[in-house]
């Protein structure tokens, strides 16, 4: 069965599933990575989504926030390839700051 759904007032998605739980997860997975609509940090809509490759071929995938230049990193799951949202620091084992949407401070050294 297929499915046709508004994800955001900007992105619309087609699915395909054999079963409604299929779909469900589908949505899910497509709510958590494309359902971002502005940066949580300065609350501008003013986003875009990039793919940052480095020497080693390894990719990054980020929304940016083209006002304040704050960043929502992802993850990459080993098992299916899927992405995630980084929004828990696992290293303090609590959640981070606006969402996950992080801010490099030159005067720290450190992402806000």
């Amino acid at each position: 069965m297929k499915l046709r759904f508004d994800l955001t007032d900007k992105m619309m998605c087609e699915i395909d599933g054999d079963t409604q739980r299929d779909l469900f997860e589908q949505i899910a997975s497509m709510s958590e990575v494309f359902g971002s609509t502005y940066c949580s940090k300065c609350k501008s809509s003013n986003i875009r989504y990039i793919v940052r490759t480095n020497k080693e071929d390894d990719k990054f995938y980020e929304i940016l926030c083209l006002d304040c230049f704050a960043k929502l990193s992802f993850g990459c799951n080993k098992k299916g390839g899927s992405l995630f949202p980084h929004r828990y620091d696992t290293e303090n084992k609590k959640p981070l700051a606006n969402g996950g949407w992080l801010k490099y401070n030159k005067e720290t050294g450190q992402n806000e």
